[in-house]
């Protein structure tokens, strides 16, 4: 959204003491709390609802409400939202984020699990087309190799495992059949752990939920709040940071969290989505779940 003025007000919802448990955060806490926020910086642009098509001043005013209630109560495992809309007559739900009880047991249980409907409909979608031209039986991501076209999904192999053979052989196979999948998707380099939990020490320090939510309020109204302000409101009784934290330190990571593929930074030979990062760290640190 483009900002057409800025403002030295911040909202009168917004209480910092709300935001004092940021360094008690797991790192799957961590990982919900800014997915939570990204699906809500995604809603401004793509507002969806359960069933309706809602007026500009309808939405507007719904995502004021909602990114009040971020406000209120930061660390909130439920985003979903029932609103009566005037425009509708009744009332309308609104989804931003409420899958947090999934969330533990997709990071926990890692990348390799049995694939759910949902899984199977959406590999269906990626590739049903070429379950005609695929008359052979050679490897069927030969077959997606050769289609460009499907590059960004590359990363979605379906498997076949065979649960009669023991654990032993099935673990030799799986290495083996790894490797030429890594041979054959050059492309794909996995994400490599680049956080650490030190780190999300670092975040709380920042106060970065406290600065995200009023970036999305100041996106939802179309302003922008001068940083004086903002580096006043959040580091009140931190005399180390100021102005050039928010430049240097937090609006960095701000960039990696809403750019689908992170921001190719001079210390990033790989940029990749800070999301994924922060899964591999919660699946690094299952005790701290």
């Amino acid at each position: 959204m483009n900002k057409s003025k800025t403002t030295n007000i911040l909202p009168r919802s917004f209480k910092l003491e709300n935001y004092e448990e940021m360094d008690r955060l797991s790192p799957l806490g961590w990982l919900f709390q800014l997915e939570a926020r990204y699906q809500l910086h995604a809603s401004l642009e793509s507002f969806i609802d359960c069933s309706h098509r809602l007026t500009n001043e309808e939405k507007k005013k719904f995502l004021d409400l909602i990114i009040t209630d971020y406000f209120k109560n930061p660390f909130k495992l439920d985003r979903k939202y029932k609103f009566f809309s005037q425009n509708h007559e009744e009332n309308v739900e609104i989804f931003i984020y409420a899958e947090y009880e999934k969330l533990p047991q997709i990071v926990t249980s890692g990348a390799i699990r049995p694939m759910t409907i949902k899984d199977f409909h959406r590999t269906n979608r990626l590739y049903g087309g070429l379950f005609q031209s695929s008359e052979n039986n050679e490897p069927f991501y030969k077959e997606v190799i050769r289609h460009k076209s499907l590059e960004d999904h590359l990363k979605l192999i379906p498997f076949y495992i065979d649960l009669s053979f023991s654990d032993d052989i099935l673990e030799k196979e799986f290495k083996r059949n790894l490797a030429n999948l890594r041979a054959g998707f050059k492309e794909i380099k996995p994400t490599e752990k680049k956080l650490a939990k030190y780190t999300l020490a670092k975040w709380a320090s920042y106060k970065l939920l406290a600065y995200i939510d009023l970036y999305l309020w100041s996106c939802i109204h179309n302003i922008t709040i001068k940083r004086p302000v903002l580096s006043r409101a959040l580091y009140q009784n931190q005399s180390e940071y100021g102005e050039e934290t928010l430049r240097k330190s937090v609006l960095p990571i701000m960039d990696r969290l809403f750019l689908p593929n992170g921001v190719e930074l001079e210390d990033l030979e790989n940029p990749t989505h800070l999301l994924d990062e922060l899964a591999i760290l919660a699946l690094s640190n299952p005790e701290n779940n």
